[in-house]
């Protein structure tokens, strides 16, 4: 079994049980029901520390996300299909090398204006913020 809320309320739903919402007595209700069956129970532990590192996982997404759209720089990163790191430092960074890559490329004249804009863009924040 997959080590899902879903693949748990599935699982519940093939032995006619719901949900409680609590997903410890959800999981003991489900081993009950295999356990009546004849069947080889869900590890509980391994369960519950996968759910438990999904959850950190998402927490983790959502701060990347809040970061990203936090920093006064995050248009520009965004322009560039970069996010926030969560260090100023890493991001002037990341743009620098970005703005640095895309200028080895073949631009049109109008491509690499804008590329000049972003670097200037860049620069004006680089000043603003940098220690």
């Amino acid at each position: 079994m997959t080590y899902s809320i879903n693949n748990l309320i599935s699982e519940l739903s093939k032995y006619g049980l719901s949900s409680s919402g609590n997903v410890q007595l959800d999981l003991s209700k489900l081993n009950e029901a295999k356990k009546a069956n004849g069947e080889t129970g869900v590890d509980e532990s391994s369960f519950l520390s996968t759910i438990k590192q999904m959850e950190k996982n998402k927490e983790a997404e959502n701060v990347k996300e809040e970061n990203s759209s936090s920093v006064p720089w995050s248009g520009l990163l965004q322009s560039l299909g970069l996010s926030a790191s969560g260090s100023k430092e890493e991001d002037f960074a990341n743009i620098r090398n970005k703005i640095a890559q895309m200028r080895n490329t073949n631009l049109s004249p109008s491509q690499r204006a804008n590329l000049e804009s972003l670097y200037a863009q860049y620069q004006s924040y680089y000043d603003k913020y940098s220690d």
